[in-house]
């Protein structure tokens, strides 16, 4: 619920989220615990890499209902956890 805070919050947006992701053509790739931080003020627990079609597709799925309700959980959990992140590889022009 929107209730939940911290790894509890985080938990349930993910698995409430994950239907509607791969609906979107993203695909979870790879999960990292974090064992040490060099450098920062949030703490991180876990890394989720996702490879998305394009921006665009990631865009349309924030708009789409299921994944707005899904989203209650991780907002309630956000001062725990970080915001999502864009990265472009950079061996690829």
């Amino acid at each position: 619920s929107a209730d939940d805070t911290g790894a509890a919050g985080i938990t349930e947006y993910n698995s409430d989220a994950l239907p509607y992701v791969l609906a979107h053509g993203a695909r979870p790739k790879a999960v990292f615990n974090v064992a040490q931080q060099l450098l920062g003020s949030t703490t991180w627990n876990r890394v989720i890499y996702v490879r998305w079609p394009s921006i665009e597709v990631f865009t349309d799925l924030r708009l789409t209902p299921g994944y707005v309700e899904a989203q209650k959980s991780r907002v309630s959990s956000s001062d725990a956890y970080g915001n999502l992140i864009g990265v472009d590889r950079s061996d690829r022009g």
